[in-house]
């Protein structure tokens, strides 16, 4: 039996996932509730493992990109931010917010995540992305599964089907995970299908990673994302 790729892909993921969860049962590595801030979300997607209430962090990707996580409750946090280069260009740059809400027990998280887009391009528009997803294993070492869906009308070919996402982390090091996120078209599993994996290294004052999107079935990747976190009170 011939399986499509993003099925592959998501078998390969279960047996990390699999592999990780022997492995930690065999390591000692401790993690602090100041670096675990960190592992609420992949690169992009959340991991549905909320900030803490009263906890939060600042993210830069790449210099342009900015965000900023606020735990508002146990089950709800909230991210916004904006890019930079409308700024340098003396324009007034694009923003989103996105809302976070999970529940669950401690290895079977459900979340329901929300992306909404201002952007300022050519005039003003308002984009709306949901993302429900399952998240089963811990804050390190886990995997998850959701679906990319546009809410409101969008320009983008990409958004106007469903996507698929499978995300994961899992131990490199006493501090550093690998972290991968796939994305593929649930209507052209040849046309559009996407990974982004790298290394996030976790620390009490400050998280770095760094990672290389690549268009699977061609290969290409036309830059390399870097970026770091810094936590703060509120």
């Amino acid at each position: 039996m011939r399986y499509p790729l993003p099925a592959k892909i998501t078998i390969l993921c279960l047996f990390f996932y699999a592999f990780n969860s022997s492995y930690s049962q065999k390591t000692n590595f401790k993690y602090e509730a100041k670096e675990l801030i960190f592992t609420d979300q992949y690169f992009v997607l959340p991991s549905n493992f909320n900030l803490p209430a009263n906890q939060a962090y600042y993210k830069n990707q790449n210099l342009f990109l900015n965000s900023f996580y606020f735990g508002m409750t146990e089950n709800f946090s909230l991210g916004m931010g904006f890019e930079g280069v409308s700024i340098v260009e003396k324009e007034f740059p694009n923003v989103f917010l996105m809302p976070r809400f999970s529940l669950g027990e401690d290895k079977v998280k459900i979340g329901f995540n929300g992306y909404i887009f201002l952007s300022n391009q050519s005039h003003s528009s308002l984009f709306m992305i949901v993302h429900p997803s399952i998240t089963l294993g811990q804050p390190v070492g886990n995997i998850s599964f959701g679906i990319l869906k546009a809410m409101l009308d969008s320009s983008d070919d990409l958004f106007k089907n469903i996507i698929i996402t499978t995300s994961f982390n899992f131990k490199l090091g006493a501090k550093v995970l690998c972290v991968g996120e796939f994305y593929f078209s649930s209507e052209q599993y040849d046309r559009i299908f996407f990974s982004n994996v790298g290394v996030k290294i976790l620390g009490k004052k400050l998280s770095i990673d760094f990672s290389i999107p690549i268009e699977i079935l061609t290969g290409e990747s036309s830059t390399v994302l870097f970026g770091f976190s810094i936590p703060f009170r509120i």
